[in-house]
């Protein structure tokens, strides 16, 4: 490809309005694709299991839902400037920052600035806030390949409509995602080390960083799991080691595809995963989700977080 041609690409891929059009254009797909999937699903059958949908399982939901928002309050207690961010205002901004990044999506930005502009007053910088987002990113997706390979190394089947790994080739593949995250967890040093990325330079977080964001990463990425498994009819989730995978695919394709919230995405890659087209209490508990784990969130997090930007900054010195 010409060096011209290059560089143009990067230069769109860098522009925020690109990236925002991209998510949105994705979603509008991932909705045609779900729309294809529950296409003898009528509006009334989704009514009807919504109102259906049992009170305890309402409650489980929230009560995962809580513990994977302390969980993402947390990262940003681990991965702060040491001594730089009181833990009760790390623990609003992160969580806050998740929130609106969650549900509107392109989470670099969204979330990355409602950091920014909270913690300004305590001393942190554009860089500091990037290095901490790119910190628990790193983390996370460690944990998340070590729990998958777990999975796949043990007694294990993925359904057959999609990922069809059985025997071996699961089992390898989970011997080399756990043997990769051992790696890379030795090679991030006592101190951690500064990566490249692109104009930037990133600042991973040190070895005992690294295995607390991962142990805090297990909580959230279960708690959010959880959230939306209790929902789901019994016959849909056949344990919850399948269930996970497809879950944990789901979600990076959403993440990965910069649309609000991963909408359309998500939904269509987990009825796919699961083999539940054409169900409307799978629809029902989607939405349902949407509203427990995405929307309330946001609501009872973003007033206080807004406050918390209006404060004054002080001298970090």
């Amino acid at each position: 490809m010409p060096r011209r041609w290059t560089e143009t690409l990067e230069s769109l891929a860098e522009n925020p309005v690109t990236r925002v059009a991209l998510g949105l254009g994705l979603a509008v797909l991932g909705l045609s694709v779900l729309r294809h999937l529950a296409a003898e699903v009528r509006p009334e059958d989704i009514a009807r299991d919504l109102a259906a949908t049992p009170l305890p399982d309402i409650l489980l939901s929230l009560a995962a839902t809580g513990i994977s928002f302390l969980a993402l309050g947390g990262y940003d207690v681990v991965t702060a400037p040491l001594r730089s961010l009181p833990v009760r205002v790390a623990m609003l901004g992160g969580a806050a920052g998740y929130a609106v990044s969650n549900l509107f999506g392109v989470s670099w930005l969204t979330g990355g600035l409602l950091r920014h502009r909270a913690y300004a007053r305590h001393g942190l910088d554009a860089v500091d806030v990037a290095s901490m987002i790119g910190a628990v990113w790193f983390g996370f997706w460690l944990a998340i390949l070590a729990v998958i390979g777990l999975i796949l190394t043990t007694e294990f089947d993925m359904p057959q409509g999609l990922f069809g790994l059985h025997g071996m080739p699961a089992r390898g593949l989970g011997v080399v995602l756990l043997a990769g995250v051992c790696v890379a967890v030795a090679l991030t040093g006592r101190a951690g080390r500064q990566v490249p990325l692109g104009h930037w330079s990133v600042t991973l977080p040190g070895r005992g960083q690294v295995v607390r964001v991962m142990a805090l990463a297990l909580a959230d990425v279960l708690g959010a799991s959880v959230a939306l498994y209790v929902l789901l009819p019994g016959d849909v989730t056949t344990g919850f080691a399948v269930f996970f995978v497809v879950f944990v695919v789901a979600l990076g394709l959403g993440v990965a595809s910069h649309a609000p919230g991963g909408l359309g995405v998500f939904e269509a890659t987990l009825v796919a995963g699961l083999g539940a087209a054409g169900r409307s209490d799978v629809l029902a508990a989607l939405l349902v989700y949407r509203a427990i784990y995405y929307l309330l969130p946001f609501v009872l997090l973003f007033i206080p977080a807004l406050l918390l930007m209006r404060k004054p900054r002080t001298d970090p010195t």
